[in-house]
């Protein structure tokens, strides 16, 4: 996953620049007694800053003087990042990223805000030009016009902000965000103009410049154990084998912060949101258009539930958040039910349920996991958004390939009416428009004046000729309007 590109509302709030390019990198404690190490292993999301703000917390109450940020990500949300940076600058000893084995795009930017950068053998860094990604990571394309100038500038700001306050090489950093960038060190040219830079492990440690410093990583490092060592320590809990090993490096203790379930679901529930609406939205279709309460109203509900719910569990809100947002949802649909079934052809309480499930789906989806309410962010609001657009076009090409393969099953009869097929060609249905003529039935809603009834064992959608009829009135059908039956109470039907 690749950096959100709505930034418009953190524009106003770049920071001055206020260290020296050439200030000298950090060094470690000279006697720690106790190593954080937080993994970074997944797309950088709301949840992976929880994990990552745990993770300091934890190593803040243990007593760590050294936090290592093990990172393997393709990257994330540029919100998200800065507020990770945000955390590792309140860390009071010294932070290390260790990219293992990757570290492309937000994950270059993570790994710019520690003091010092190991690889793997087989490590990237880089490529942390900003794009505009789809809900769920489906696709990337490029910013439009103005917004990627605005966009580039910020994130190149924060990046420069970061390196130089960590004694990182600028140029390298900047020539990995933005393309227009030549960086030419030593007579040569380390990145072209019009690429992206993507420094490999060796690429990264060769040292460069007067006097001599590594591009950007402090060394190639096999595994976690190598990186202790070239900070000076080795783990302590490993055994007296390792000890001996260890020379004179001192021992610590090692602190892994591990994902809790919570944080797992967290993660799950932000691969699998946009899932859970489609579901939701394309159960609760079929249950308007069946008569009655059945099997799609009950998925949708709890398609939904685990929707709203998983905001909660992925720390996107409070848990009072969420009930409010659903109660919202169920609210809305309440609405548009009573539309429906009851005052068809109103139109405004139609309208106002719509609103109300539209704009809980959004609300729901923004970071309201601050504590007290707050407006949201022009960003938030973007990104909600454009996941309920991918919702409810995930939904329209679910109901149409319903549409299209699902009409001869029995199953499918029994969600919709006869009459909304659409498979019959316009010869069948005028043949079957002429049948139904004279056929009695009773209403199995109130027709106001459309609504449903029950033909036997045929449901189909009718309207009166402007009289309200009750449910449970037997009605006759007295003929067609497009697709819908006309019908009157059978008392009031001439005899022929």
């Amino acid at each position: 996953m690749r950096m959100s590109h709505a930034l418009l509302a953190l524009l106003c709030s770049v920071g001055g620049l206020a260290a020296d390019q050439n200030a000298t990198p950090a060094v470690p404690p000279a006697n720690p007694v106790v190593v954080a190490i937080v993994p970074i292993r997944d797309d950088i999301t709301v949840p992976m800053l929880h994990l990552v703000r745990r993770g300091i917390a934890q190593a803040h109450a243990a007593g760590a003087g050294i936090l290592i940020l093990d990172i393997h990500t393709n990257g994330g949300r540029v919100d998200v990042t800065e507020r990770i940076l945000a955390e590792l600058g309140q860390f009071k000893g010294f932070t290390v990223a260790y990219v293992n084995s990757k570290a492309i795009s937000a994950g270059a930017l993570i790994s710019i805000g520690t003091q010092r950068i190991y690889m793997a053998p087989d490590g990237r860094i880089g490529d942390a030009a900003p794009v505009m990604m789809s809900p769920g990571g489906a696709s990337v394309e490029n910013l439009p016009g103005t917004m990627e100038e605005k966009v580039n500038s910020y994130v190149r700001s924060l990046a420069r902000t970061h390196a130089q306050r960590n004694g990182h090489n600028v140029d390298v950093v900047e020539a990995m965000i933005n393309k227009g960038r030549e960086v030419v060190i030593d007579g040569e040219v380390v990145s072209q103009k019009g690429e992206l830079l993507t420094l490999t492990a060796r690429e990264a440690e060769r040292l460069v410049g007067a006097p001599l410093r590594p591009m950007l990583s402090a060394g190639t490092k096999d595994r976690m154990g190598d990186v202790l060592a070239a900070l000076g320590v080795y783990d302590a809990n490993k055994g007296r084998r390792h000890q001996e090993e260890a020379g004179g490096l001192l021992p610590v203790h090692v602190v892994r912060v591990q994902p809790t379930l919570p944080e797992l679901l967290a993660f799950w529930f932000d691969t699998v949101g946009i899932l859970l609406l489609i579901v939701g939205i394309v159960a609760v279709v079929l249950e308007l258009k069946a008569p009655g309460f059945g099997l799609p109203g009950i998925i949708g509900i709890l398609a939904f539930a685990a929707y709203f719910g998983g905001s909660y569990v992925a720390e996107l809100s409070t848990a009072q958040w969420a009930i409010i947002c659903f109660l919202l949802l169920i609210g809305g649909l309440a609405f548009v039910v009573i539309e429906m079934h009851w005052f068809p052809g109103t139109v405004v309480i139609g309208v106002v349920g719509a609103l109300a499930v539209l704009s809980a789906i959004v609300l729901i989806s923004m970071d309201m996991s601050q504590s007290g309410w707050r407006w949201p962010t022009p960003m938030e609001l973007s990104r909600s958004m454009r996941s309920l657009a991918a919702g409810i076009g995930g939904s329209i090409a679910i109901l149409l390939m319903l549409a299209r393969l699902l009409p001869q099953t029995s199953f499918y009869k029994q969600l919709l009416p006869a009459s909304a097929s659409g498979m019959a060609t316009v010869v069948a249905t005028r043949s079957s428009h002429l049948q139904q003529v004279g056929w009695i039935g009773v209403s199995q809603s109130p027709l106001r004046p459309s609504g449903k009834a029950m033909f036997g064992e045929t449901l189909l959608d009718v309207m009166t000729q402007g009289e309200m009829l009750g449910a449970g009135q037997r009605v006759r059908v007295v003929g067609h309007s497009g697709t819908v039956a006309v019908v009157a109470a059978e008392s009031d039907v001439l005899p022929t």
